[in-house]
C-alpha cells in the first residue's frame, strides 16, 4: 500500500512502530549516529500522545514487538477511537517521524512491515 493510501491511524501506528524499533533494538539496526535525530521526534510523538490521549491510547504498546500485526491493530483502534488519528499535531509529528526514518534508518521501516526490503 503506498503511502498517500494510508489512514492517519495508519501512519501513526507506523511512525510508532518504526520509531520504537529504531530507538530501543540493539542489533544491526541500531544506528547510533540515526538516533540523534529519530530519538527526540519519537519522544515528542509519544509524550504529545500522552498529554493529549493517555486515558485511550496506550504510548509505549508498540515498544515491546514492533512489527507485531495484533498490536498494530490495536494501537490503530486505539488512535481511531481517540481522535488521535484527526489530530493536526500528532500528524505532523508522525509524518515528520516517518520522513526522518526513511532517510536515517530505512530497515526499521521495513522491520514494521510498512514496506518490504529492496
Amino acid at each position: 500500500m503506498k503511502p498517500e493510501q494510508l489512514k492517519a491511524s495508519d501512519i501513526l501506528v507506523k511512525a510508532l512502530a518504526a520509531g520504537a524499533t529504531a530507538v530501543r533494538r540493539p542489533n544491526r539496526l541500531y544506528l547510533p549516529n540515526a538516533l540523534k535525530h529519530i530519538t527526540p521526534v519519537y519522544g515528542e510523538l509519544k509524550t504529545l500522545l500522552e498529554a493529549r490521549y493517555g486515558r485511550e491510547v496506550k504510548a509505549d504498546l508498540l515498544d515491546i514487538g514492533p512489527g507485531s500485526a495484533k498490536r498494530q491493530e490495536t494501537m490503530a483502534q486505539q488512535l481511531q477511537a481517540s481522535g488521535a488519528a484527526d489530530d493536526q499535531d500528532v500528524m505532523h509529528l508522525a509524518k515528520k517521524l516517518v520522513a526522518i526514518i526513511a532517510d536515517e534508518n530505512p530497515e526499521s521501516i521495513w522491520a514494521t512491515n510498512i514496506a518490504a526490503p529492496p
